[in-house]
This record gives structure tokens, C-alpha cells and sequence, in this order.
């Protein structure tokens, strides 16, 4: 599914929902300031279900 999207966004954000477990909902509120370095790879501060914040790892 991954590989069928036509955007570089889209395959992004499918990559971003299936590596990390993240709703549709959780992706679309992202801004650059959820995110941060993180090792080799980064960590995304997610505003999730439930009015409830959680950190993400996102590993390369």
C-alpha cells in the first residue's frame, strides 16, 4: 500500500501510521514542533484518543 502512493506526503504519512501505530487523527494534528531529533531517528509528541499525549519513537 505503501508503495502505490503518489505523493512523497502521502507515503509518508502511511510509513508514519504503520511504523509507529499512530491513528489518522494523531497524524494529521502533527506540527514540526511535535517533532524532535532522537538518537538516529526521532521522537514524535503525539496529541492521541482520549485528550491523552504520548511520545513516539520513530525509528530509521
Amino acid at each position: 500500500m505503501i508503495g502505490c502512493t503518489r505523493t512523497e506526503r502521502d507515503r509518508l504519512m502511511l510509513a508514519l501510521m504503520y511504523g509507529c501505530g499512530l491513528r489518522v487523527s494523531e497524524i494529521i494534528g502533527l506540527t514540526w514542533n511535535d517533532l524532535r531529533p532522537h538518537g538516529d531517528g526521532g521522537k514524535a509528541t503525539v496529541f492521541g484518543k482520549g485528550s491523552k499525549t504520548r511520545v513516539v519513537l520513530i525509528d530509521v
